[in-house]
């Protein structure tokens, strides 16, 4: 079944004009690939949306790609590619304006340095880094929270600020 969705939405993708749709389904295509564990064809589709993305100035997709990206490199263990798109991740982050997705730029910042440590580095430095950008995601939550949960769409998607946060404070009790 899985394998008929991917065909069909492959081909639906090369069948629309619309580039914004095809934005949409990339990103739709990656994460089931990513989901199904066909890492470097999510990468493929992932980096794919992040140029419509950027073709549109549609900045919230882009950070979305990213965040994506650093994810599945951070899995991978390529620091170096993980590092670098979590960094695009927060930058793309703030362009949209989004206080809900600024705040998960941090956040995934820190869960990026907390899987390098796990999968390669077993470095404490890692470690310090994952605790310092969960306090960053803290005091960011601790300022804009109102916003995060005046935004329905992003406490559906990411949670209510206290969940979010509880989450971050949780992660920092562990460690």
């Amino acid at each position: 079944f899985i394998y008929f969705y991917f065909t069909e939405l492959r081909r639906e993708i090369s069948r629309t004009k619309d580039v914004a749709k095809q934005l949409d389904l990339l990103s739709e295509l990656g994460a089931l690939y990513r989901s199904s564990g066909e890492l470097e064809l999510a990468r493929n589709s992932f980096k794919k949306a992040a140029q419509l993305a950027t073709a549109l100035g549609n900045h919230l997709d882009l950070s979305f790609s990213h965040r994506a990206l650093a994810e599945i490199y951070a899995e991978e263990g390529e620091r170096k590619e993980a590092l670098e798109h979590a960094d695009l991740f927060r930058q793309t982050a703030q362009m949209s304006g989004s206080c809900s997705q600024i705040q998960l730029s941090l956040h995934v910042s820190g869960w990026i340095y907390e899987k390098l440590n796990m999968q390669q580095s077993h470095d404490s430095a890692d470690l310090e880094e994952a605790l310092s950008w969960c306090v960053k995601s803290i005091d960011y939550i601790k300022k804009f929270g109102h916003r995060i949960d005046a935004d329905r769409k992003a406490v559906r998607v990411g949670g209510d600020s206290a969940r979010r946060k509880a989450g971050l404070v949780g992660f920092l009790l562990l460690h």
